[in-house]
């Protein structure tokens, strides 16, 4: 199973990020693809104190604020780790008891 996010950081890796635009546009600005990937890259970020604000990601679409590259891979890549950690974590919540002091 391929996520949408894992194809388009593959294509992206490749400078293809225009092979995820839908075949039946036929007119569409690369340059703009490539923007509005390189924000979603951001916006994925695992850290949070990595992803751009929201003020900046409106900037930043609309081409008034420059577009850093991603520095790590979206944060799909670390997700399931994290989603194990977290479901381990609730587990064992779910079956633990508090005890008031």
């Amino acid at each position: 199973q391929t996520y949408l996010l894992e194809s388009a950081w593959s294509l992206h890796r490749r400078n293809s990020d225009v092979e995820l635009v839908d075949p039946d546009l036929t007119l569409f600005d690369e340059e703009e693809v490539k923007r509005v990937m390189g924000v979603d890259f951001l916006c994925t970020q695992t850290e949070h104190t990595i992803r751009p604000t929201m003020s900046r990601v409106v900037g930043m679409l609309i081409g008034n604020v420059e577009v850093n590259e991603a520095d790590a891979e979206p944060g799909y890549y670390a997700s399931e780790r994290t989603f194990e950690n977290a479901m381990s974590f609730v587990e064992t919540r779910e079956h633990s008891t508090t005890i008031p002091l």
